[in-house]
Formats: C-alpha cells, sequence, structure tokens
C-alpha cells in the first residue's frame, strides 16, 4: 500500500501552478522554487468543500521520508524508503521520472516514458512548503470514502 501512496505522491508533484492574478511569477520562476530536495510529508483526502476527510502520513519507522528531488531541466529522482525499525537496514528504491511546470499545471511522469502521466494543481509552493491537488480518478474513488473527491500532498524542503 505504501507503494501506491508514493507513487500518487510522485503524480501529485505533477500539479498545476495556481495563480491569483495574472501578475504572478512566471513559469521559471516557480520551476525555480521547486528545484532542489522534498520530503514527502502526507496524503490530504479532501471532500466537495475542500475538507479533510482522512489523512494518510509517511511512516517510515527510524528510516528518512521518502524524498523527491527536482533538478533543473525537468528531471526528477525519487527515492522510495523501506519502513524499518532498525536505522542500519533502511535502504530506498530510486524512481526517475521528469516534470514540468507550464503555466498553472505541473505534470510528471515516472520512469523512462516521454509522456507525462498525471497533471496537478500546486496549492502552495514556498521556500519550504510544496502541496499539490488533483481529483481521484475511478479507480482511485475505490480505495476512499464516498465523500472523498480529491487528493492534495504535502512536502517540506529538507534543508
Amino acid at each position: 500500500m505504501k507503494k501506491i501512496f508514493s507513487m500518487l505522491a510522485l503524480s501529485a508533484i505533477a500539479v498545476t501552478v495556481a495563480s491569483c492574478s495574472d501578475d504572478d511569477k512566471s513559469a521559471p520562476s516557480e520551476q525555480n522554487q521547486l528545484v532542489g530536495k522534498w520530503d514527502y510529508i502526507e496524503e490530504l483526502a479532501l471532500d466537495a468543500n475542500g475538507n479533510v476527510v482522512s489523512t494518510y502520513s509517511d511512516d517510515n519507522g527510524v528510516c528518512p521520508h521518502d524524498t523527491f528531488e527536482f533538478k533543473s531541466g525537468g528531471i526528477l529522482q525519487n527515492i522510495d524508503y523501506n519502513r524499518s525499525n532498525n536505522a542500519s537496514e533502511c535502504s530506498g528504491d530510486t524512481i526517475n521520472g521528469i516534470w514540468n511546470v507550464t503555466g498553472n499545471t505541473f505534470k510528471l511522469a515516472l520512469g523512462e516514458g516521454e509522456d507525462f502521466e498525471d497533471s496537478f494543481e500546486i496549492k502552495k509552493l514556498t521556500a519550504d512548503a510544496f502541496e499539490i491537488q488533483r481529483p481521484l480518478t475511478r479507480e482511485e474513488a475505490e480505495d476512499y470514502e464516498l465523500n472523498v473527491v480529491a487528493l492534495k500532498f504535502v512536502f517540506k524542503k529538507v534543508k
């Protein structure tokens, strides 16, 4: 199940950059702000009014949070850590991908494919916080309560 959430989180990183007005920063500024390493903190399941219905927090025991490193040129490297209570047993699987910000859309693809797999809306992007959101697919909706319509993914910048 943890792998599913990590894959969803990666997809979530493929997000739409929300803008409030025409004078907001252009996509290159958002891309530059996103470049760096981010910890995946939690997934929030939201109802139609934007209320949190449930929360999934990434619990890796003593191992690090799963990380997403957004590199310049649209390169993504995700390290999906296994859960362990013994620090010497912490290991992670590396998943490579690509990302792109165009206007209000953040897109992501995992693996070697050239096509972007998912799009998200960026709800927050600051120097140390990154939140993205997207509606549930029909397949995903089967795993959630009936009133859940969207997922929000929360990341924190690694210092």
